[in-house]
């Protein structure tokens, strides 16, 4: 995947181990969010992701557990998408959070996308399951 420096003195996203499935991404700057607020984060790099992805963005559980959210849940990535990336992040516990210059706060993972073309029908075709939601396999 290509990616390239908005901000020149960052760190570009790498991997934690061989085989850890994310990217950790290196915050740019120092910040502190104070309970309850919302701040949106440059993430000081662009990419191109290949056809056929996307990334997902998402907290690294350390931070997770210490109340970091992203405002949408998750941050969706797409392929043809060539700005900078930025987070809408959240604090939701009841103290102040601070991370540094180059902390691993967030992380991404890329994923196959299929996109198939939709098509409208009178009926679906029936199933076991049928119309049984949440909870209906956990009997």
């Amino acid at each position: 995947m290509k990616i390239t420096r908005i901000n020149p003195d960052i760190y570009i996203p790498s991997r934690g181990s061989e085989h850890a499935a994310g990217y950790d991404i290196f915050m740019p700057s120092i910040e502190f969010i104070y309970p309850g607020e919302t701040k949106k984060i440059k993430l000081g790099f662009a990419t191109a992701i290949p056809v056929g992805f996307a990334a997902l963005i998402m907290p690294r559980s350390s931070w997770g557990s210490k109340g970091i959210e992203l405002a949408n849940t998750v941050g969706l990535i797409d392929s043809d998408y060539r700005g900078e990336w930025q987070a809408v992040i959240k604090n939701t516990s009841n103290e102040q959070i601070q991370w540094n210059l180059d902390e691993r706060v967030l992380q991404f993972i890329l994923i196959p996308v299929n996109t198939p073309e939709l098509e409208i029908v009178s009926d679906l075709d029936e199933t076991d399951r049928g119309e049984g939601g949440f909870g209906s396999t956990g009997k």
